[in-house]
């Protein structure tokens, strides 16, 4: 039982860094990355969330080395492709970067879902869940825009995510927020998907948005229910 607690104190407690780092570098982006007009100071703020999302998922020593090997290699691939201003390189470095996330965020959604008792980790990792979700589709909206700069429109016009002297990532912050209003189903619609494939992805965000906040708190309802239960 003392293990079982010390395991559900750790993972509290590294939830709840990642869920911090997570809060802290979109706060970061939406309020800094737009005054930065060279490329490496956004790729290193938004590479912090998966390093520690890797710190997080440490307990497979071997699947920590192959995220790392694959953000060394995403790494890697987006300076190639900012030195020789090519832009499929960067596409792969985004993608790869987006199936780090996607990793991680499967990772802790499992680990969520093999709690049987309300704690502290089980809220924190839900959490984390829920804005890794966005983070991980905000990377996808962005490789789909450096493909295609139609693929996000604002005021009816391209979003700014070309190799034209600018950094290729200064439309980060308003992906980032698309990504987050299109899960939370606000939706403004200051900024809309505007070819099939990016409203198919925003389809499924949205519907990533309805599901898992209702389905992360009908099992915590139904596990305080069990808890309770057993108290009795």
């Amino acid at each position: 039982m003392k293990e079982d607690e010390r395991a559900r104190r750790l993972d509290a407690a590294r939830f709840g860094v990642l869920a911090a780092t997570l809060l802290l570098t979109i706060g970061a982006v939406m309020v800094a990355a737009p005054l930065v007009h060279g490329s490496i100071r956004p790729v290193i703020v938004i590479s912090v969330p998966l390093l520690v999302g890797l710190w997080v998922v440490s307990r497979s020593a071997r699947l920590v080395a192959s995220g790392a090997l694959v953000i060394v290699m995403a790494g890697a691939i987006g300076v190639f492709s900012r030195a020789e201003r090519e832009l499929l390189p960067l596409i792969i470095d985004v993608g790869l970067r987006a199936g780090v996330l996607a990793y991680v965020t499967f990772w802790l959604a499992a680990e969520v879902a093999r709690q049987t008792r309300v704690s502290l980790d089980t809220i924190l990792g839900g959490i984390c869940v829920y804005l890794l979700i966005a983070f991980c589709y905000a990377h996808v909206y962005l490789a789909l825009h450096l493909a295609d700069s139609g693929s996000l429109v604002a005021g009816g016009k391209p979003l700014d995510a070309f190799l034209d002297g600018q950094h290729p990532f200064r439309a980060i912050p308003d992906i980032l927020y698309f990504s987050y209003a299109t899960l939370s189903t606000v939706a403004y619609g200051d900024i809309t998907p505007a070819t099939p494939l990016a409203r198919f992805v925003a389809i499924t965000e949205g519907i990533f948005g309805q599901l898992y906040p209702t389905i992360f708190i009908a099992r915590l309802v139904s596990l305080n229910i069990a808890q309770r239960q057993e108290y009795r």
